[in-house]
């Protein structure tokens, strides 16, 4: 099976302002847990109503607190 491409905007600058994580890095998506955030899925080819989209969210392995 044949992945879709697609263009994602992490919106860094307004989710880390937002999570006050932007004194951290204004390049890497850093939010904090429970809070909302923004992401954009742009879709780089036609996208079908018999294709699926499978949306996966993993933590990374080095977990921080601040």
């Amino acid at each position: 099976m044949e992945g879709i491409r697609l263009k994602v905007n992490f919106h860094c600058v307004t989710n880390n302002t937002a999570h006050r994580t932007i004194e951290i890095t204004r390049k890497q998506l850093i939010v904090r847990r429970g809070q909302p955030f923004l992401l954009t899925l742009e879709m780089v080819q036609p996208f079908s109503v018999r294709d699926t989209l499978l949306f996966t969210v993993e933590t990374g392995s080095h977990l921080n607190w601040f």
